[in-house]
């Protein structure tokens, strides 16, 4: 299948390195993911990996669950070669017949060399043995081979194992985002007293919001998305991927900025679903200059442009490194914190010299 080649020729095969046996129990076998045959078994392991346990996670629960219904058109785009497929390519670990340890990478849309690697994760029974290393190596190579030249990832904030994995590879840490929820039956302030106006996004402010994600270090990553560094994740697949995932939940997106004196101060992006569970899902971008009020003005205004918002649980995502006064601000608007994620990057050519 195309893009899912083994790593590099001129170094043994994933296939032999993987084998290696430890003690009187060979360790595995390394090999591309292969789509469709491959694909409910990785998400039975991501369901394990990150829906159990100190790091679970109930919204990649409820990802897992939508990513299943994808399968037959998933399946369908293997055989048309669709952006879909990018979604999933990657590499598994497979021992006695199981899918033990999954890892997925593709191309970003942010420029040709950089790529992203995402749901790296091993069954509990095989952690401690090495599989991530080798998953996140096998990766590394498929991206060099291609010729990317720097790589990005998400992981959850107190997840020691996987930190050190990533520190040890030559990660470093570009951005700290925090995951907050309001439950349904608490309303934000109808209106929050701040200087500052907020309206929709129009075109003639893209400039400046493209300006607020690179600070954040956002690159591509949207509101709503399957894969990520820690568990399902943030759609990066081209257009029919996002339409698909549209069509299929029936969502209305929104894009909504703070201005103040002709200075663009936040950014915004919601999410809503039309049909029951009434959820919304928001992610702030901040800029250098907003304060606690403007943020919080912008929040609660994006909410209640879709009626009252005590009716609905809105997941908000604050996508800032070192903002925690303005996550302060959101908790005051009803909002708790869920969990704080880092994106890591990577940068191939330094490591190269």
């Amino acid at each position: 299948m195309p893009g899912l080649t083994c790593i590099r020729s001129t170094s043994p095969s994933p296939e032999r390195r993987a084998a290696t046996p430890l003690g009187d129990e060979a360790l595995g076998v390394l090999r591309p993911l292969r789509i469709p045959s491959d694909i409910r078994s990785a998400l039975d392991l991501l369901q394990i990996a990150f829906c159990q346990g100190e790091f679970q996670n109930p919204e990649a629960l409820r990802e897992l669950k939508l990513m299943r219904r994808m399968i037959p058109l998933l399946t369908l785009s293997a055989w048309l070669g669709d952006d879909l497929e990018e979604l999933f390519s990657g590499f598994v670990w497979e021992k006695g017949g199981h899918v033990v340890g999954n890892v997925n990478v593709h191309r970003s849309s942010g420029g040709k060399g950089t790529w992203l690697i995402s749901n790296l994760a091993v069954h509990p029974s095989q952690r401690g043995k090495g599989v991530a290393r080798r998953l996140m190596q096998a990766a590394k190579e498929h991206i060099v081979d291609r010729g990317g030249t720097s790589i990005t990832l998400k992981a959850r904030a107190g997840n020691l194992p996987a930190s050190r994995l990533y520190e040890r590879l030559g990660f470093q840490r570009l951005a700290r985002e925090a995951r907050l929820t309001k439950p349904p039956g608490v309303a934000p302030p109808a209106s929050i007293d701040s200087p500052c106006q907020v309206r929709r996004a129009n075109v003639e402010d893209s400039r400046t919001i493209s300006t607020m994600r690179q600070r954040a270090a956002a690159d591509e990553f949207e509101p709503a998305h399957l894969l990520r560094g820690t568990g399902p994740a943030p759609p990066v697949g081209g257009p029919t991927a996002r339409w698909l995932r549209d069509a299929l939940t029936l969502r209305r997106r929104q894009a909504w900025v703070a201005e103040r004196r002709g200075t663009l101060l936040a950014y915004l992006e919601m999410t809503a679903n039309r049909v029951p569970p009434f959820q919304r899902r928001m992610r702030l971008f901040p800029g250098s200059q907003c304060q606690i009020s403007d943020a919080q003005a912008l929040t609660t205004t994006a909410l209640w442009s879709l009626g009252n918002p005590a009716k609905a649980e809105v997941k908000l995502t604050l996508q800032a490194l070192g903002e925690e006064e303005l996550e302060k601000g959101l908790h005051n608007l009803g909002f708790i914190e869920v969990s704080v994620e880092d994106t890591l990057w990577l940068n191939l050519r330094q490591q190269e010299r």
